[in-house]
């Protein structure tokens, strides 16, 4: 089963913090798993939903962005690359999800 957090961004983002982990929004008696989230991002323009690679650490982001927990030890926020953080902030109209249920998408560098 896999559920999503929408709506946690509209109209930009102020920083690079997309807040509300681990999951106190996921449905009663489930389990938080730090290695079953996913963070997407839906642009505005309605085009299909865009995966954004968890990364791991804020050392790993390079120009292709992506994610990762403030804590990954003990996750509470999800914090975005400063290259993700650009294209959001350039969409008002897009949205970014968090999802829960599913094995977490990881960039593996290269």
């Amino acid at each position: 089963m896999s559920w999503r957090i929408v709506g946690l961004r509209k109209g930009g983002v102020p920083d690079q913090n997309v807040r509300a982990l681990p999951g106190r929004q996921k449905p009663e008696g489930e389990e938080f798993d730090k290695n079953k989230v996913n963070v997407e991002y839906q642009p505005g323009d309605g085009s299909e939903p865009i995966t954004v690679l968890k990364v791991a650490s804020p050392d790993e982001c390079g120009d292709g962005g992506g994610w990762y927990y403030d804590d990954e030890a003990d996750p509470h926020e999800v914090r975005t690359c400063p290259a993700t953080c650009d294209v959001l902030t350039a969409d008002p109209a897009g949205s970014i999800g968090i999802l829960f249920g599913c094995e977490t998408q990881v960039d593996i560098p290269e």
